[in-house]
């Protein structure tokens, strides 16, 4: 298995807090995947919950304050 660089975005459904973006070196996608999905959009509190998904890497460094001549 190859590693590869994964940027997830978790947002909250009822907008009451903002996104946030992540970066991941990941061996298996499909079972990270499920793992945040079962621990973000499960939970038993629903003010919790949060939706996940996959983004860019441009998405990621741009909500991180990188310079914008590296968000391009």
């Amino acid at each position: 298995m190859n590693a590869q660089d994964l940027y997830i975005e978790l947002n909250d459904p009822t907008g009451k807090h903002g996104k946030i973006i992540t970066y991941h070196r990941v061996h298996d996608e499909a079972k990270f995947m499920a793992s945040l999905r079962k621990q973000h959009e499960q939970c038993e509190k629903e003010e919790d919950r949060r939706t996940v998904s996959k983004t860019s890497e441009i998405a990621y460094r741009r909500a991180n304050g990188y310079k914008p001549e590296f968000c391009k």
